[in-house]
């Protein structure tokens, strides 16, 4: 049995230029951390910006709250960040829009969070023939449930994009 525990931030909260710095200045400068921090600067837009530092808080609460060296944080060969020498552990996070979400608890999870979007050329091309089926006959937002539960997927999995998304289905339930 695995907890899992579920977090949601909100950009906006960082537009206020004197809180921007303040948690740029907190973050932490090793490792892992110090590319996310340089990877800051390099975005152009400033919602870029703040996604991905939002990231850098939710990353550095769960370090804080479980008092876990900031030099644990590392990136698997596929690019998915783990904490080194925990079993304990586990996270996941995505980001879209206005919000960061993050997942955390004993267990691996994946999370993924997108704008409603519909694109039937990709699902065309990434999607089993019955998912594609799904979102042709025009159920809401059907793409991006199938999208993001594949994405959650195969983020838990730790092996990202690596995994064919036409090589797995899901089927969501619908929504009242």
């Amino acid at each position: 049995h695995k907890l899992i525990e579920c977090y949601l931030f909100d950009i906006n909260e960082l537009k206020d230029e004197a809180r921007y710095q303040c948690v740029l200045n907190v973050l932490p400068v090793i490792g892992v951390w110090k590319e996310r921090k340089k990877r800051i600067f390099t975005y152009f837009r400033l919602e870029d910006k703040l996604r991905s530092m939002g990231a850098g808080i939710m990353l550095k609460y769960l370090f804080d709250k479980y008092n876990i060296e900031y030099s644990y944080l590392k990136k698997n060969q596929y690019g998915k960040l783990y904490i080194d020498k925990s079993d304990i552990l586990k996270f996941n996070i995505s980001h879209s829009g206005d919000y960061v979400v993050c997942t955390y608890g004993s267990g691996e999870s994946g999370v993924d969070i997108e704008k409603n979007i519909n694109s039937m050329d990709i699902a065309k091309r990434f999607f089993t023939e019955r998912e594609y089926q799904m979102i042709a006959a025009g159920y809401p937002n059907m793409f991006t449930r199938i999208w993001t539960l594949k994405e959650a997927y195969v983020k838990e999995m730790g092996m990202g994009l690596s995994i064919p998304l036409d090589s797995f289905e899901v089927q969501p339930g619908k929504i009242s």
